[in-house]
């Protein structure tokens, strides 16, 4: 199901881009119905007592022990580091495209989520079998082989590329943090303070950015930005259930492999777009890959 709603996330960038619509928009209506439905579940839920046992609070015991004081922690700092990587990461990817062009800023995005199970490995005690690093390896070279065009590239902002990858993988870590050291059953809290914190970051962009211009737009701003909002939240909620139960090596390599494939075929077969000679390659390595990092 991650794959899928990552899948429809990209996807529904993809469509709007195409329709002429304002990025920046869908992004701030993205947040607030992601925000809305999170916060609702949440409040019906009685999720927000969590917050009331951050008196009893033991840091020591944060990342060896699962307690409710803890796992209220955990949710909001991670939950404000991620809520602050998702919208700069957007912002950030529209000026690198500019500058750097699409296809190395791809490359970078998609290899964040690499970063993620790189720092899970070092860090979080996960421990690939032999199989599953040669995947790791084919999945890689799927990426590269998928959206990196050698003959045009060119780099003319670094520190955005770099931008992108770190805050790509704080998003991955955030997911892992939350299924690794908080108590079951408080994931849709954690995505409410994440899309709570991203909707002020973008609502201050657009305050900034677009000065008196500065409107909630609507129309298809809305529509697609209710479609991003559903994927972004399924996409994560999935992701961390299936952490809880799968290791990051299989979870966070199978998602992003899987969400390539999906996203570039319905690409060449629904949006008419070219593919270079690679392509057929790199879906089958990356087909190869799924395959190893599931044995």
């Amino acid at each position: 199901m991650s794959t899928i709603c990552m899948s429809m996330l990209i996807l529904s960038l993809k469509i709007a881009n195409y329709r002429g619509v304002n990025g920046n928009h869908v992004a701030f209506w993205n947040y607030v119905i992601a925000f809305g439905i999170c916060f609702v579940i949440s409040l019906s839920g009685g999720s927000f007592f969590v917050f009331s046992e951050l008196g009893s609070l033991d840091i020591g015991s944060l990342f060896t022990t699962q307690t409710l004081a803890g796992t209220a922690f955990i949710l909001l700092v991670t939950g404000f580091i991620s809520g602050i990587s998702f919208p700069s990461n957007l912002v950030i990817m529209k000026n690198s495209i500019a500058g750097n062009g699409s296809a190395i800023t791809s490359f970078f995005k998609q290899m964040s989520t690499l970063g993620g199970l790189l720092v899970a490995i070092i860090f979080m005690g996960e421990r690939p079998g032999a199989v599953q690093w040669v995947g790791i390896g084919l999945m890689t070279a799927a990426i590269t082989l998928m959206v990196c065009d050698f003959k045009s590239l060119k780099i003319e902002n670094a520190a955005a590329l770099v931008f992108i990858f770190i805050s790509g993988t704080f998003m991955e870590v955030g997911n892992k943090v939350i299924s690794k050291y908080t108590v079951p059953g408080y994931s849709t809290l954690y995505l409410a303070v994440v899309f709570g914190v991203a909707l002020i970051f973008m609502t201050v962009f657009l305050a900034v950015t677009e000065g008196k211009n500065f409107r909630f737009t609507g129309g298809k701003e809305l529509f697609y930005g209710a479609l991003l909002g559903m994927s972004n939240i399924g996409n994560n909620f999935f992701k961390i259930k299936a952490l809880t139960v799968l290791p990051a090596a299989v979870v966070i390599p199978c998602v992003a492999a899987g969400a390539l494939i999906i996203t570039n075929l319905v690409s060449i077969f629904v949006f008419k777009e070219k593919a270079n000679r690679l392509y057929g390659v790199a879906v089958a390595v990356a087909i190869i890959s799924i395959f190893l990092l599931n044995a």
